[in-house]
């Protein structure tokens, strides 16, 4: 459900990103192609 996906990536984000970093996919695109 909605509210759960926006609570994973809520815990993603916490303690400055030890868990990694969550972006959108077209910013993810423009950063590879340089």
């Amino acid at each position: 459900d909605h509210g759960n996906h926006l609570a994973a990536l809520e815990m993603i984000k916490m303690q400055g990103g030890v868990f990694g970093a969550v972006a959108e996919s077209s910013a993810l695109l423009t950063g590879l192609r340089g």
